[in-house]
């Protein structure tokens, strides 16, 4: 069975940086007070009310002066694997959240989408080597058989490392795309993994023991060859080629066999570990996907600023127009294919394309070469849908989720031929292209947001708590779960003896079948004590005999 429809599920969550008071100007406007109350009341014995009077009218100062005083930080830990942590048990609420709310028909895909700069932490980035960390720890979050029909977009997880011989970093924008319910694959590859091992051994012995009859073939031929031998020997030697020539061609068989076996293993290997997730890279780099030197908190000198970074480049990967096509889950391209049906044996996947936030102002889709694509996903922070850069095909969906002031959530359809939206979700009204058209705030009746629970999070194997708001200035922010949405691609006819979707789609001849997914064979249920390679096949009804005898 195929997915037929998809749900949209949103988590609206502010992901830009606190603002707050310059703390330079806290620290002189505290000392001027302390400096002044402290020869008052010194005056009357009363020095035990400074505190007191410090507070109040430093408090009344900035009440009347300090939007002339704002300045920009990193929400964020100090400790950077509490920080890691924190965030990633505020995404498992709101996964509760949505689970809890969403379609539980298996031919519904839930598609579950975090904004930008979910995850960057307090330094404004995270060396890279956490990006990974982060990546596994969300994979495992939502591996369990419940996520199966579940494809999640974790926002942007930022990086950094150090350039050589500069004191400039080099950043990384990367959304996270992942599939769920990915345990009952990953368990199978321990013994894939156990059998490769198996057939490279006996391919290395094979391989030794050709070495060895080739030398011996070498040797003996020689003799032969040697005039001074006997004709009765040169017969016999010659009776000797003849056998280890054989011997040879059966040997070389059998390595053959052996390097397409452990050419198979490695294949399925691949296929099961590039099932599991895939990155995109943001190309176009904002003003504001770094903080300002000068709009940086003084107190935060040594954080990561817009002025001492250098962006990844990834505008030469191929020449323009560029393919946006994913080759490989890791390589920064943004359109990706997730198989959901067969018809006929042959793959329809569902097509998805990507951009993150100013990469759709930009045009990044619309404006390359790629597969056409089903569902467009924006995850963003500061931005809207702009109609001249939708790359959707016509009748299908565009998705956003926006961290910022600006967009909120966005879902809609739109066809480029009559210029009709059709609107299913705006959280926020919002104008675009300098304000010439504007989109009012559309949410259906009876559809309500379902706010994240703000109390503090408790970080697993610790009883620390962490305040929500260290992490998120605003706050824990909620889930929106749009109503199923007919999703339009070709329906099957038949699935059995096919797996469902390779994520990302990888064409191959094969397919596996697992050993707690039947598969369905000659009308049986087979269950495989090991993963299995299967041929998809088309069964033909059989001709039955006429009158004539044909």
């Amino acid at each position: 069975m195929g997915y037929l429809s998809v749900q949209f599920i949103a988590y609206e969550i502010n992901t830009s940086p606190k603002h707050e008071y310059d703390s330079n100007m806290i620290a002189i406007v505290r000392n001027s007070y302390e400096a002044y109350f402290t020869t008052q009341l010194s005056q009357t014995n009363s020095l035990h009310l400074l505190d007191f009077y410090v507070n109040s009218w430093t408090n009344y100062w900035f009440q009347l002066y300090g939007h002339l005083y704002i300045k920009k930080n990193y929400a964020g830990l100090s400790n950077l694997q509490d920080d890691i942590q924190a965030r990633i048990a505020l995404i498992k609420r709101a996964l509760e959240i949505a689970f809890s709310k969403a379609s539980t028909d298996k031919s519904v895909l839930k598609v579950f989408m975090v904004p930008e700069f979910f995850f960057r932490g307090s330094e404004g980035a995270y060396l890279v080597d956490n990006v990974e960390l982060i990546a596994s720890k969300l994979s495992t979050l939502v591996e369990d058989s419940q996520w199966q029909d579940w494809l999640f977009v974790f926002g942007t997880i930022l990086g950094f490392c150090e350039q050589y011989n500069s004191t400039d970093k080099i950043v990384f924008n990367y959304s996270l795309i992942q599939k769920g319910g990915l345990k009952v694959f990953k368990k199978n590859l321990p013994n894939l993994q156990s059998r490769l091992g198996s057939n490279e051994k006996v391919l290395r012995e094979n391989e030794k023991t050709l070495e060895g009859i080739n030398k011996q073939l070498t040797k003996t031929i020689e003799e032969k060859n040697n005039k001074k031998i006997k004709i009765s020997r040169k017969t016999s030697l010659e009776q000797e080629i003849k056998q280890i020539n054989h011997s040879i061609k059966n040997l070389e068989r059998e390595i053959k066999r052996y390097k397409k076996l452990v050419s198979s293993d490695k294949e399925q290997i691949k296929l099961i570990d590039n099932r599991f997730s895939l990155i995109v890279q943001k190309e176009f780099k904002s003003p504001i996907d770094f903080i300002q030197k000068n709009e940086l908190n003084s107190n935060s000198i040594n954080k990561l600023n817009h002025d001492d970074v250098v962006h990844d480049d990834i505008s030469l990967a191929e020449a323009k127009p560029r393919s946006e096509d994913k080759k490989v889950p890791y390589d920064p391209f943004s359109v990706f294919q997730y198989n959901n049906i067969c018809f006929n044996g042959t793959p329809k996947p569902i097509v998805f394309g990507l951009e993150v936030c100013l990469d759709h102002a930009k045009g990044r889709l619309k404006n390359s070469q790629h597969s056409a694509i089903d569902i467009h996903l924006i995850t963003s922070c500061g931005m809207t849908i702009y109609e001249n850069s939708i790359a959707s095909k016509s009748g299908g969906y565009v998705f956003l989720c926006d961290g910022g002031d600006y967009g909120g959530v966005q879902i809609t359809k739109y066809n480029p031929s009559t210029k009709n939206w059709e609107n299913f979700l705006r959280t926020k009204s919002v104008s675009t292209n300098n304000g010439t058209t504007t989109f009012l705030e559309n949410i259906p009746q009876g559809l309500q947001p379902e706010n994240v629970d703000l109390s503090p999070l408790t970080l697993d194997g610790s009883s620390k708590k962490v305040d929500i708001r260290d992490i998120y200035a605003n706050g824990a922010g909620k889930v929106w779960i749009c109503l199923p949405l007919f999703l339009d691609v070709p329906q099957p006819v038949q699935s059995f003896g096919i797996m469902q979707s390779l994520f990302p789609y990888v064409a191959s001849s094969l397919t596996v079948a697992f050993s707690d997914e039947p598969i369905l064979l000659n009308g049986m249920k087979v269950l495989f004590d090991n993963p299995t390679p299967t041929t998809p096949v088309t069964l033909q009804p059989k001709q039955r005999g006429t009158n004539n005898g044909h």
